[in-house]
């Protein structure tokens, strides 16, 4: 187990070593789950044996598996293994849910490593902004691009919302690009 610290990241956890993450999970903190392609982001609001989220999430909970939820102003919810029809829930509604069934069969860290770069508000404040937005678009509707789920776990706990995620995949492809376009000009002047 790797100690807490500044900018702490942890290493990756399935749902059989709840144990372990809960030794170091604290309200405040970002969980990053490992989703293939990409990956989903939430805020811890509550500890204990069944910690709480809140993430911008849809209908399918990021991860294919539908619930049935609903939602209110205030504090209370619910969660049910009940599939739900499509469009009940809005695309990128903020919701909070149970960390076990949010992880199902992915892997999850903790990733507070933007720390470094932004200084991250008091655990009362991330908690109070996180709760607060339960059931309604923040700073927007959500975006793949522009608001996800990894721009609201951010605004969150610094104020400020952004997403690593989308930032090196943007990169990625203007290298792929750029790559190919440089292979092209290579073999036009090969000629």
């Amino acid at each position: 187990m790797k100690s807490r610290g500044d900018f702490f990241v942890s290493e990756w956890y399935c749902k059989e070593e709840k144990e372990e993450i809960l030794k170091v999970l604290r309200s405040g903190d970002l969980l990053e789950f490992k989703r293939g392609v990409y990956h989903h982001w939430a805020v811890c609001v509550t500890l204990g044996p069944d910690p709480l989220l809140v993430h911008r999430t849809s209908d399918l909970l990021d991860n294919g598996s539908s619930f049935g939820s609903s939602f209110s102003s205030g504090s209370s919810f619910a969660v049910s293994s009940k599939s739900m029809p499509k469009n009940e829930l809005e695309m990128g509604v903020i919701a909070k849910h149970k960390l076990w069934d949010i992880l199902s069969d992915s892997k999850v860290r903790i990733n507070n490593s933007m720390d470094k770069n932004r200084m991250p508000k008091k655990v009362e404040e991330i908690v109070v902004t996180a709760l607060q937005s339960v059931g309604k678009e923040v700073n927007g509707a959500y975006n793949l691009i522009l608001n996800n789920c990894e721009h609201f776990a951010n605004f969150c706990r610094y104020d400020k919302p952004g997403s690593r995620q989308v930032f090196d995949t943007v990169i990625a492809v203007i290298g792929f690009v750029a790559a190919i376009g440089f292979s092209v000009f290579a073999r036009a002047a090969i000629r």
